[in-house]
């Protein structure tokens, strides 16, 4: 009876000590692997709201167009297609074209776009070109007055779509002020190729650069004609030109040269539809530069 007794206290302890030793947040299911979280964090949309601003308008958003911003890319999880709202808006703002001007301007003719400025060298040639003794150049001073009438009026139709960034630079490139910086018909053709393409030209292209510029007949990228006027615009008309283009915004904006393969995609978009806004949000709205 006592063994009896002693085996059944000794069962009885032990299915007390695995009930008290098993509890169900031990329970372990084989391959139930939680799934990923695919949201994206607000720091980073924050980050990529901030980057496309500076990027684009030189500048931090203010708290409503942060918000709203944020907003726009939250509700759809940061997707392409919000990506791509969100830069539509900031590119469709009269600062934007604003700041792709002076950009430029900056760049080829080493000062922001000063209309006080212009305006004072246009009101120069209009009196030179009323003194007698500047006669046998009339031409040429005309030439100058006209060049800078149509840069004054550059900004307000660059802004209104009137004219794209391939008119926009040739103006940039067709007057008296970049003349003066880049003198004679060596350093002009060095600088367009230097500007657009970032690179120095071929000896064969200097030659016919210089050749057409100087007003004689030349063939260049394939096309021939005798003048100054010409020259800039077959080569703001290249493929070359379109690809220097996609370098540029590759090197601001992700840091790199574009592989062969979007190099050849954008180019040929940006040419055939002269929209160099898409081009700039089809850079801006990767993964790449989202930091995805």
């Amino acid at each position: 009876m006592n063994n009896a007794f002693s085996r059944l206290v000794l069962l009885l302890a032990s299915v007390v000590l695995l009930a008290t030793g098993c509890t169900k947040d031990e329970l372990v299911i084989e391959d139930n692997t939680a799934p990923p979280d695919s949201t994206i964090s607000t720091l980073v949309i924050e980050n990529y709201v901030t980057k496309c601003y500076i990027s684009l308008l030189g500048r931090e958003p203010n708290s409503q167009e942060e918000s709203d911003a944020i907003a726009t890319l939250k509700n759809d999880n940061m997707s392409l297609g919000s990506r791509k709202s969100v830069l539509g808006d900031i590119t469709a703002n009269d600062e934007y074209f604003d700041k792709v001007l002076e950009f430029n301007a900056l760049k080829l003719i080493n000062s922001p776009f000063d209309t006080i400025a212009i305006q004072e060298q246009l009101v120069v040639a209009q009196l030179i070109i009323l003194d007698p003794q500047y006669a046998p150049f009339i031409d040429i001073i005309q030439g100058l007055i006209d060049d800078f009438e149509v840069l004054l009026t550059t900004p307000s139709q660059f802004r209104n779509g009137t004219i794209g960034m391939e008119e926009m630079h040739r103006r940039l490139v067709s007057n008296d002020i970049y003349d003066q910086i880049n003198m004679g018909s060596f350093n002009f053709v060095l600088s367009m190729f230097n500007n657009f393409l970032f690179r120095d030209p071929t000896g064969d292209e200097h030659n016919a650069g210089i050749t057409m510029v100087d007003g004689f007949v030349a063939v260049f990228f394939f096309e021939t004609a005798n003048n100054k006027d010409d020259f800039i615009d077959i080569f703001l008309h290249s493929a070359d030109y379109y690809e220097g283009q996609v370098r540029e915004l590759y090197f601001r904006y992700l840091f790199r040269e574009p592989t062969s393969a979007e190099q050849g995609y954008h180019s040929v978009r940006y040419k055939e539809s002269s929209d160099y806004a898409r081009l700039q949000v089809d850079i801006l709205s990767t993964d790449e530069f989202a930091g995805l």
